[in-house]
């Protein structure tokens, strides 16, 4: 059993510019996708789980991150209750006022 995700045939750690040369490069070029990569592939991955109110700190764990701290840091604005602004309830707009204009009550 490897100790990496994605080893080599031999079972070690890949060497990444054979990697990008033989595979991911060649990979995007069929797919006709925008040029990206592995690591931007990384950020897509977390981005994605924190927009569908994933734990932070279970996304950091996933991402190998020394501290929840570094993920907060880097990931901060896709987290969706940082997005979210209470602005509406301010002005008397909150959910449950918007619910009773939507059905008329």
């Amino acid at each position: 059993m490897s100790l990496w995700v994605f080893p080599n045939r031999l079972g070690r750690l890949l060497n990444y510019g054979n990697f990008m040369d033989r595979v991911w490069n060649k990979a995007m070029e069929k797919t006709e996708l925008r040029r990206r990569t592995p690591h931007d592939m990384r950020h897509t991955y977390a981005t994605l789980r924190l927009l569908r109110g994933h734990s932070l700190s279970e996304v950091s764990k996933e991402m190998g991150h020394a501290s929840v701290e570094i993920t907060f840091r880097t990931y901060f604005k896709w987290l969706p209750i940082e997005r979210h602004s209470n602005i509406d309830e301010l002005d008397g707009e909150g959910e449950e006022t918007q619910t009773r204009r939507k059905w008329g009550y």
